[in-house]
């Protein structure tokens, strides 16, 4: 049987197919059966149209021509032969394009037909004469039929700013760095595995996502930071275990560190000389780590600098002799429903510092110890100087230190709502003063889950809001909208 190829110019559509050069098989064309004698009433087959499978009233011209072979084996009109069943005569009209058995039909270009491509690239995703180059933003079908359905500088991506393209809107958003399609998050639990990250609101990459503990990929929590390298994006997933070690997240790097579900790792390193936690040109997402043990002169983390970023949830940042938390030079941070500092004493619980810092805590439980830090007393939450610089707000916490001297004036321009302070504080309640004798809490250095004693001290302060942390530190549901709560990171 013969096979009729319909060759056409750039921009033709055959059947689905957009191409510079497709081809289009017919087998009921009556080339591909038995020419003249395949066509009903006397009609002659002209094998160079497709219309009504090639059965035509006048006849064709002697290069279009297809007389088919008669039952007693002699042709029609002996200007094909019965042996090979080829065309004679083939004008220039008509190109055999595969040199055996086929009759090829004439370009709509009329010059010699184009040769078809292979499968093309995204970066070079239009056929030309065989040749796959960029394509036309200009042309809206440039693209289409691809899983990047949008022309981009010659190239086709998923979406752009202006084209969700492959994106589900109200589901996902388009990344103009990669110009691909991220899943819209408020939790990571949205996410798979992955994390949220949650100043984006975005997930990351849910194929970037590497474990660490004993048998796991990685054994150390600062390799695992390592192999995702300057500008990675990426979640680890850290299972229960101590690690001694320091990380620094820096170099643009975006990444979620979250303790594997019900686990508790601890990052630790028994007096330490550095923080166990540094993040300078980079963010970081945290979620259920424990960071303690570490030595005197500096605080456990610290987040420095304009480019840095922390968000921390449901993690216990306590018993550190050089303090808690330091944010400063134009750092942002949010902690949520965190312990964090401990009864040390000459050190704070979190300190703020400087113009452009911001900070933004909600549920948690911020405890200091007595003494002189030497520039003041020793305080859970410590600002510097400006007024509103850097900018603070603490709401629905708990926020104690162990001073006898305490002013009370080591953070006044902090916006405060709904919180246990020691002092008085309009939109918040004033409590008695905290000693260690008090036993609102399991430990006073490490463990800040309270007692009887303490879920008396510190119920219905806090008001839940939409937006706040749907838990608390152990897993808890927080009350409904609106309605009273307790203050810091625990619910007896």
């Amino acid at each position: 049987m013969r096979t009729i190829l319909l060759t056409l110019s750039v921009g033709t559509i055959v059947g689905s197919c957009i191409v510079a050069a497709c081809t289009y098989s017919v087998p009921s064309h009556c080339a591909n059966q038995n020419g003249d004698f395949s066509c009903q009433g006397g009609s002659f087959c002209d094998g160079c149209t497709l219309e009504n499978n090639g059965c035509v009233e006048a006849k064709p011209s002697q290069d279009c021509h297809f007389p088919g072979v008669a039952s007693d084996g002699t042709s029609g009109e002996g200007t094909s032969t019965a042996s090979t069943g080829e065309v004679s005569g083939v004008g220039p009209d008509v190109t055999s394009l595969d040199g055996e058995d086929t009759v090829g039909v004439p370009s709509t270009s009329g010059d010699e037909a184009p040769v078809e491509c292979g499968p093309c690239p995204a970066d070079a995703p239009t056929c030309v004469d065989g040749e796959c180059v960029p394509c036309d933003e200009g042309d809206p079908k440039a693209c289409a039929g691809r899983d990047e359905p949008v022309c981009l500088a010659g190239s086709c991506v998923s979406c752009t700013e202006d084209d969700l393209g492959a994106c589900s809107e109200g589901i996902e958003v388009c990344d103009p760095g990669t110009n691909t399609c991220l899943t819209l998050c408020s939790t990571h639990e949205e996410c798979g595995e992955a994390a949220c990250s949650m100043f984006e609101g975005v997930c990351l990459p849910m194929d970037s996502v590497v474990h660490v503990g004993p048998g796991q990929t990685f054994g150390s929590i600062a390799n695992a930071v390592a192999s995702f390298g300057a500008g990675g994006r990426g979640t680890i997933i850290v299972h229960q275990g101590t690690y001694a070690q320091s990380l620094v997240i820096d170099e643009g790097q975006v990444l979620g560190i979250l303790a594997s579900p019900g686990d508790l790792p601890i990052l630790s390193v028994l007096f330490g000389w550095t923080p166990r936690l540094l993040v300078t040109d980079g963010t970081i997402i945290m979620d259920g780590l424990s960071i303690s043990g570490s030595g005197p002169l500096v605080p456990a983390v610290q987040v420095r600098g304009n480019g840095a970023w922390m968000w921390a949830d449901r993690s216990r940042i306590v018993d550190n002799a050089g303090g808690g938390i330091l944010v400063e030079k134009g750092a942002k941070a949010t902690i949520r429903n965190c312990f964090v500092g401990g009864v040390w004493p000459y050190v704070e619980a979190l300190e703020i510092n400087d113009v452009g810092t911001a900070v933004d805590v909600s549920y948690c439980t911020l405890i200091a110890g007595s003494g002189s830090d030497g520039a003041g007393d020793t305080h859970a939450l410590q600002c510097s100087g400006i007024p509103f610089n850097p900018l603070v707000r603490v709401k629905d916490s708990i926020v104690l230190d162990t001073h006898d001297e305490d002013k009370y004036g080591e953070c006044d321009s902090a916006v405060l709502s709904n919180n246990a302070l020691e002092f008085n504080r309009t939109g918040n309640r004033k409590v008695s003063k905290y000693e260690i004798a008090s036993n609102w809490f399991v430990d006073p250095f490490a463990e800040f889950t309270l007692t009887m004693a303490g879920a008396a001290v510190f119920a219905d302060i806090a008001v839940w809001n939409d937006g706040d942390p749907p838990t608390d530190i152990l897993g808890t549901p927080r009350p409904g909208d609106g309605m009273a709560d307790y203050a810091g990171a625990h619910i007896p």
